[in-house]
């Protein structure tokens, strides 16, 4: 299999003399073009001088295409090295101009995945259904149109489950739209409650493997568990058979693979007062077991960051300014 090295080079027109290098390569940017990008291959000194609306904002594993998308995330256009060079082809979603959320590769190079979502209130052909489609990375050919999605998602998430072809897909739809006046003086607004869900699909048969009425959040680094998250718990789920394995009364949850724990934060309302009762809210970073939820250790804080293995943890404390690494 043949691999590149690509670099994205930013050149402006305006500080650059009429001939400049990048590596062992010179550019001759046009004198109608305040700035563009340009790929460069490390390995051969090719480049590509994209048009001036062009960015790049995809690259295939292999290093072999990239996708481009306009300045307004629409019009996008598949690059293949040829020749010491790179040759667009246009992908067409659907007839007419589109707003792209997802742009990406299958982890074997061999696919491109195009989603599309639309706006929660805006009504009308300019606001088409949202879409996720699969294109044929080597030709630009639309291969499917990947069926089962909520047409009205206003957000998707994905992720490429190792060793298949298989996708993790959250879906974030609006249940209804109503306008609402704000203490009765203020303008009109649109109100939108939402309601999420998580689906498995093989993008290459596109069937559905399993579905569940909670969002998804975070995937394990081994591909066999997800955290899924609804307005109350956190499950974490078998992502073979969309089984829940164990819930918890948590939010914000982490996995810690280092220590194949689950990290996250729960919440606690208490009363104080005398005369006048208020709620106050304490925040609790729990830590369960990753394969059987039991919990290990709590403490008062939220997580407000962690690394990719865990193994480092940004804490804030009950004290808002308090921050602590643990």
């Amino acid at each position: 299999m043949i691999t590149r090295n690509l670099v994205i080079v930013l050149l402006f027109f305006a500080v650059l003399p009429a001939a400049s290098k990048v590596g062992a390569t010179s550019f001759a940017p046009p004198p109608t073009h305040d700035f563009f990008y340009a790929v460069y291959d490390q390995d051969t000194g090719s480049y590509v001088l994209l048009p001036q609306e062009a960015r790049p904002v995809a690259f295939s594993p292999d290093g072999t295409a990239f996708v481009t998308l306009d300045l307004a995330q629409k019009t996008p256009t598949l690059w293949r090295w040829q020749d010491s060079t790179a040759k667009p082809t246009p992908l067409e979603l659907r007839p007419g101009s589109d707003f792209f959320r997802i742009v990406r590769f299958s982890p074997d190079s061999s696919c491109i995945l195009l989603g599309t979502t639309t706006h929660p209130v805006v009504k009308g052909p300019e606001n088409p259904p949202s879409c996720l489609g699969v294109f044929d990375a080597q030709t630009g050919r639309l291969l499917t149109t990947l069926a089962g999605l909520n047409d009205r998602a206003v957000r998707l998430e994905l992720e490429f489950l190792p060793g298949g072809n298989d996708l993790i897909v959250g879906i974030w739809s609006p249940n209804e739209t109503r306008v609402a006046e704000i203490l009765s003086i203020g303008p009109a607004v649109d109100i939108v409650s939402y309601s999420v869900e998580t689906a498995r699909i093989n993008y290459r048969t596109n069937q559905i493997l399993w579905r569940s009425a909670a969002g998804y959040t975070k995937l394990s680094a081994d591909g066999q568990r997800a955290l899924l998250e609804d307005s109350t718990h956190v499950s974490c789920t078998d992502t073979r058979t969309g089984d829940i394995l164990w819930r918890a009364p948590c939010m914000d949850a982490y996995f810690c693979e280092a220590e194949n724990l689950v990290l996250a934060t729960r919440s606690e309302k208490t009363v104080r007062g005398l005369l006048f009762k208020k709620e106050d809210t304490r925040l609790f970073l729990t830590t369960y077991r990753r394969e059987t939820g039991e919990k290990v250790l709590e403490v008062e804080g939220q997580l407000d960051g962690i690394s990719d293995d865990g193994s480092l943890r940004i804490i804030r404390g009950p004290g808002s300014n308090n921050i602590y690494v643990q």
